[in-house]
């Protein structure tokens, strides 16, 4: 009885259709995956900005358009804000996978599935949904990754940076992800019933 209630909360709320849309996106960016890694081009560059891709959309299914209409049902905002996430992250995480699977073609599987990056990514989306104003929560959390990723390719790489500022603070989703999912983590559940 509950899963039923659940499913139609979010078909109710568009979590349906913007789901689909979300899987569209990825199996675009798969394709564009594969064909970078036929054409002969490094990846982790793009594993990057891809990273930063699913992150942002797996944080975009966290709209929710019914949330005016919900506010007045005892369920609060942070469980639906879960149910989402129960739906969404599985789903980023196959998208990841296969992101990964086509990068990893070229180099013989040496390079490992750095899945810390992404969840450095998605953490601090969901700490900045949980904690941003509600009326441009999810727009911060879905700028916020795809932002970080390019602010880092840009700057984290230039000769004017200094090294501990590039490593700490530009790069570390990327080089050191767990310094970024604790405390993104701890701001997550601290602000969860917001």
């Amino acid at each position: 009885m509950k899963t039923d209630a659940l499913i139609d909360a979010i078909v109710a709320s568009g979590g349906a259709a913007q789901t689909r849309s979300v899987r569209r996106r990825y199996a675009v960016m798969l394709a564009v995956g594969t064909v970078v890694v036929l054409s002969g081009a490094p990846m982790d560059p793009l594993l990057a900005l891809a990273a930063a891709t699913v992150a942002a959309g797996a944080l975009a299914g966290l709209h929710d358009p019914a949330a005016a209409l919900l506010a007045a049902v005892p369920t609060s905002a942070g469980r639906r804000r879960a149910h989402r996430l129960a739906l969404l992250v599985p789903v980023a995480a196959v998208a990841w996978t296969g992101l990964l699977a086509a990068a990893r073609l070229d180099d013989g599987w040496s390079a490992g599935w750095p899945v810390g990056p992404l969840v450095a990514l998605l953490m601090t989306g969901i700490a900045v949904a949980t904690w941003a104003p509600q009326g441009w929560a999810v727009t911060a959390a879905v700028a916020l990754p795809p932002a970080w990723a390019v602010i880092d390719r840009l700057l984290g790489r230039s000769d004017g940076v200094g090294g501990w500022f590039a490593e700490w603070v530009l790069s570390v989703w990327a080089l050191h992800p767990w310094a970024v999912v604790v405390p993104a983590g701890a701001l997550a559940v601290a602000g969860w019933r917001r």
